[in-house]
């Protein structure tokens, strides 16, 4: 390359090393300053990624999750509801709105829901004089127990 510059445009071999020197010194200022801002750019980098929490961090989270698990139980057994719900449910919810929607379940009735097995037939004895002979034979092949109770 140095033959090619010294005849091409009639330099002398001091100004082809001078050349080459200028061209080198840039190459490494460019180089130098591409360096520094990778350097900042991975520093920045690492502090942006997501560090290993110590073991005392570690216990802090679990002593909280246990506080407000707690504190979520008791807010249960406040309100009426079973305790042993809190495993299936998020510490930070409504208790009272909780509260308020099982009160609903449960006094809500079903317009078409009518039990099959109602214990406790509760016939009297004055019902079971007024019954008829089907309804007696009914009786005592449902609850023999009962019939004979009230026949006596």
């Amino acid at each position: 390359m140095n033959k090619e510059l010294i005849e091409k445009y009639n330099l002398s071999e001091e100004a082809v090393s001078e050349l080459e020197r200028a061209i080198q010194s840039e190459s490494d200022k460019v180089r130098t300053e591409y360096s520094q801002k990778l350097k900042v750019a991975n520093e920045e980098l690492e502090k942006l990624k997501p560090h290993e929490p110590t073991e005392s961090e570690v216990e802090l989270q679990k002593a909280k999750l246990e506080l407000n698990q707690m504190k979520l139980e008791k807010s249960l057994s406040e309100i009426g509801i079973d305790s042993s719900f809190a495993q299936y449910l998020k510490s930070d919810i409504d208790t009272n709105a909780l509260s308020e929607s099982f009160k609903g379940l449960v006094t809500t009735k079903q317009p078409d829901f009518k039990p099959n097995n109602r214990g406790g037939v509760g016939v009297s004895k004055e019902d079971f004089k007024k019954m008829g002979y089907d309804e007696k034979a009914k009786l005592y092949n449902e609850n023999p127990s009962l019939y004979t109770e009230l026949s006596n």
